[in-house]
């Protein structure tokens, strides 16, 4: 694996954040979701059987992590900019295997749709007493979301990762 130069999001990675959509969420927006020709386009409506309503990225955590089951609790997509917004969709009841990473400062090594193998370093961590700490993942996969718990003070990430089968990718259709 090639390691590339990153550091944790911020309020100038707004327009590089993942646009997140949800099963069961009504917004102005929604992903209508192809599996058959594994293809997505955005409407106003909800039209289609599969239509997940666009949601604010930072409550991932409440929305879709059933974390003391270690799955998805709804279907859900993430548009990934950097990807030539490629996006992926992560069916509800999908088993997920969590790495959590938290201290002073998290530099991740991995995005959003980036597969990893077991043991791979997923994150650098800068403790309270500016020791350096390394996550790894846990399972082999695709990193299928990066949450936080808005409430936690420090901020804790979480890092879930799916299995590659379980994992849709899409392209947008015209």
């Amino acid at each position: 694996m090639q390691l590339q130069e990153v550091r944790g999001y911020g309020p100038q990675d707004y327009q590089s954040f993942p646009r997140f959509y949800v099963e069961g969420v009504e917004s102005g927006e929604y992903m209508i979701v192809d599996l058959e020709t594994l293809t997505y386009k955005l409407s106003p409506n909800p039209t289609g059987p599969l239509a997940l309503g666009k949601a604010i990225y930072e409550d991932a955590w409440d929305l879709v992590l059933e974390p003391l089951e270690g799955k998805a609790k709804r279907g859900y997509a993430l548009i990934l900019p950097w990807r030539g917004f490629e996006a992926i969709y992560i069916p509800r009841g999908t088993r997920l295997s969590l790495v959590e990473a938290g201290g002073v400062r998290v530099d991740f090594t991995v995005r959003e749709g980036d597969k990893v193998e077991e043991r791979d370093v997923v994150a650098y961590v800068v403790t309270g007493k500016g020791e350096v700490r390394t996550v790894r993942a846990g399972a082999r996969g695709v990193v299928v979301l990066i949450a936080w718990q808005k409430s936690r003070d420090p901020l804790r990430y979480t890092i879930a990762v799916a299995d590659n089968a379980d994992v849709y990718t899409l392209r947008r259709s015209l």
